[in-house]
């Protein structure tokens, strides 16, 4: 009974020391096979362009406000926006999705550095990563008081780049710089239906 009871124990620990063996090996080899992957997207460079002239650099631009309002004594905008971006040169063999978003940013005499993204997109694949035409702002922007009217404004188009494997990269361009109004823009009216009923022509 004693020398079976011993066989048993020295097949045991061959076997627990075998598959412990084999599981190192395995997490190194996957290990080496991910930093192999990620070396070599490396080189890879993003150059965000026009989407009409791929030797044009992109541009993102605010062309008007929706609303630039004073809310209880803090001031909120909706700006439109007009995109002519191609990111398909971030994508490579190794890239999950791109995250894009728009940024102003701004000084006040309450904060030095104000940063607001006013509108984001992500893209799967390198058809769905050209953004073109004019869209609204999909977040308010708003201040911590009333600093908004007459400010400089900079405004730049970011992006994040999620890797299938290996490490998620930033990357950022400054699309150009405007001057906030020096008065408030109120809300556009939208037509209302006769009667408080019924839908207006040409509107959804």
């Amino acid at each position: 009974r004693v020398v079976v009871v011993v066989v048993i124990r020295i097949m045991s620990h061959s076997f627990l020391l075998r598959m412990n063996t084999i599981g190192t090996i395995a997490v190194t080899l996957l290990a080496i096979l991910v930093s192999c992957a990620s070396f070599t997207d490396i080189s890879h460079t993003c150059v965000p362009t026009r989407a009409t002239s791929a030797l044009t650099p992109a541009r993102v631009a605010v062309t008007g406000f929706e609303r630039f309002v004073n809310v209880s004594g803090v001031d909120e905008a909706i700006v439109q926006l007009e995109f002519d971006v191609d990111m398909s040169s971030c994508f490579s063999w190794n890239t999950k999705l791109i995250f894009t978003h728009v940024v102003v940013s701004y000084a006040t005499e309450e904060r030095l550095k104000n940063e607001v993204t006013v509108w984001d997109a992500i893209a799967l694949t390198p058809e769905s990563s050209v953004i073109e035409g004019r869209k609204m702002a999909k977040y308010r922007w708003r201040d911590v008081k009333d600093g908004l009217r007459g400010v400089r404004v900079d405004v730049d188009l970011s992006w994040a780049v999620t890797p299938v494997v290996g490490k998620l990269w930033r990357g950022s361009e400054r699309m150009g710089s405007f001057t906030m109004p020096g008065e408030y823009v109120p809300p556009r009216e939208r037509p209302q239906a006769p009667n408080g009923g019924g839908r207006v022509p040409g509107m959804p």
